[in-house]
């Protein structure tokens, strides 16, 4: 937000350390006013949610870092990363916002912080279908980390197929009415029963 993307790159080449300096300045504000805003809330008897409609009783957020698909995952390793780690040690709750199948990139070493409880991974216009990115929900789940799912009607019978429910966050698009939205939940509940098995 103080640069633009590309004049940043240019920073982390040119001027890595007031780069460093910089993120290390923005990191504390942001514990500040998070606390002020977290406390707040609880204080108020209010849950803690945000963009990202999940709701929890402790800090919740959604670290993110859509710069990242313009770097390496060496640069995000050296510069961004750290913040990304300290910030899910900070939250109780976190789900990575991955944007794009540039920052897929950065995958591994996002699914490697053990603070961070899960992914939501977002594809982008034009790369839509479930069925493309199997892998990457997979990967997370193997990774021990839940998983935002969005998909289509149609494809929930392959979401079933392929993932397992525990940690999945299921947003389905093009549920034509409310009789074809209980029938959905009846599915799925009648899979959640049987993975329990």
């Amino acid at each position: 937000a103080f640069r633009d993307p590309q004049r940043l790159a240019v920073d982390l080449i040119d001027h890595p350390e007031e780069v460093r300096r910089l993120l290390a300045r923005i990191e504390g504000d942001y514990f500040k006013v998070y606390n002020m805003f977290y406390e707040k809330l609880r204080a108020a008897g209010q849950p803690i949610t945000s963009w990202l409609p999940l709701l929890a009783e402790g800090r919740y957020y959604i670290p993110s870092n859509d710069f990242s698909i313009m770097i390496s995952p060496a640069m995000f390793e050296a510069f961004f990363l750290p913040g990304i780690i300290r910030e899910c040690r900070f939250l109780d709750r976190s789900i990575y916002h991955l944007d794009g199948p540039g920052a897929l990139r950065h995958l591994d070493l996002i699914l490697a912080i053990p603070e961070l409880d899960a992914l939501q991974w977002v594809f982008g216009a034009g790369n839509e279908g479930y069925v493309r990115w199997v892998q990457v929900y997979q990967r997370a789940q193997a990774a021990g980390k839940g998983i935002h799912v969005m998909c289509t009607l149609p494809e929930v019978e392959l979401v079933m197929q392929t993932l397992h429910p525990r940690g999945l966050f299921l947003d389905v698009s093009d549920v034509p009415n409310r009789s074809a939205a209980e029938e959905l939940l009846k599915r799925l509940e009648r899979w959640t029963k049987e993975c329990r098995r």
